[in-house]
């Protein structure tokens, strides 16, 4: 079943790559509607505590937006993926480390 999903996720990607840049952008933001939307710059690195005593909302608020943001569960739902598909953890490790590069390499875009 995996696998079989990772080729249709495969063959969508590449159906994707055959289309034009504004038919690509209208097939995804048909899929996810709230493409397109600027999203509000976040300030990950300004308070690195785990523990905020004066904040009313929680005293661990920090590592609550921390744990709970899009990106950091997008990297570990996208580690066991990986996990599931490759079942080889020094290759698992080589991709990840690779894709972290990738990810400094374009960040300026």
């Amino acid at each position: 079943v995996m696998h079989g999903l990772f080729v249709l996720y495969l063959l969508f990607l590449v159906f994707l790559l055959c289309q034009e840049t504004a038919d690509a952008r209208m097939v995804l933001k048909f899929l996810a509607p709230d493409l397109g939307v600027e999203l509000p710059e976040r300030a990950y690195g300004e308070d690195c505590r785990i523990y905020t005593p004066e904040d009313p909302a929680s005293k661990f608020r920090v590592l609550r937006d921390t744990v709970f943001d899009e990106f950091f569960v997008g990297h570990i739902l996208g580690w066991y993926g990986k996990a599931i598909a490759l079942r080889n953890l020094p290759l698992l490790w080589a991709y990840s480390i690779s894709f972290e590069l990738m990810e400094l390499t374009f960040q300026h875009w």
